[in-house]
């Protein structure tokens, strides 16, 4: 009856009410007398439900305790659609950061996460072509995490992961060996994560410039290659005019 009043619904006697005094917890246990109930509407027109108070004695309420009933039924609508809408935003968000997520797995550079512990949190899917471990694998295990990282250059990381703490990001160059064997050189860029100005990570990316470096390192050893054949031509140049005029020494005066 409650629910479908637009004001608040009283019954200050339900023995003597025609509507209430069959009812089963009137003429039994609990034995309810008093009955007053206000609805609960959303903003948007709906009914929610009730709030309602009961005694086993006949009350009669003054305005004022049907005001403060009223107030405290506001109170309750506005509490269950912040928590609505509290939900709807966490689902929203959790919904973003999935398909954040899969957009990443994509991705052919390495994108990854650690604690400031330097515990890999997250990596994509991608450092399974470079080291033959999956994500999980290197996640779950710090053991292999550290053990791809050439020892030679594991050192790095540590004074990488001390740069981010200092500066807030840090930028890095190592080696991994792939678990055939094969090395990949990388560039790593990263940054420090804050929570209400508080580090709690760091998240980064990972670039294999294996290919790049092997190419610059061609383009240089070629161009040294000319310079050397440059000058040694020159060097030719100048031996066979010294030559010539060693043969004809009547030239020189």
């Amino acid at each position: 009856h409650a629910i479908l009043q637009s004001n608040t619904f009283i019954v200050e006697n339900a023995k003597n009410n025609p509507i209430f005094q069959e009812n089963t917890f009137v003429q039994g246990s609990p034995y309810l007398a008093f009955y007053a109930g206000v609805p609960l509407v959303s903003s948007t027109g709906y009914s929610l439900g009730t709030l309602s108070v009961i005694d086993t004695v006949p009350r009669h309420l003054d305005e004022a305790q049907i005001k403060a009933l009223e107030a405290l039924g506001r109170e309750v609508v506005y509490l269950l659609e912040a928590r609505k809408n509290n939900l709807k935003s966490i689902r929203e968000k959790n919904s973003a950061e999935v398909s954040f997520f899969n957009i990443l797995e994509f991705i052919d550079q390495m994108i990854w996460s650690m604690d400031l512990n330097l515990k890999l949190t997250y990596c994509n899917k991608a450092i399974y072509t470079k080291t033959g471990y999956t994500a999980e694998e290197v996640v779950n295990d710090p053991e292999i995490f550290f053990s791809i990282i050439l020892e030679e250059d594991q050192p790095k990381i540590t004074v990488f992961a001390d740069e981010i703490k200092k500066n807030k990001k840090g930028v890095c160059t190592f080696r991994i060996k792939h678990k055939k064997g094969k090395i990949f050189e990388f560039n790593a860029t990263a940054k420090l994560i804050e929570e209400n100005g508080v580090p709690i990570r760091i998240d980064g990316i990972s670039y294999d410039v294996t290919e790049i470096n092997s190419a610059q390192k061609i383009i240089i050893e070629q161009k040294n290659k000319l310079v050397l054949a440059s000058r040694l031509e020159a060097l030719g140049q100048i031996s066979s005019s010294i030559g010539h005029e060693i043969k004809n020494p009547l030239g020189i005066i």
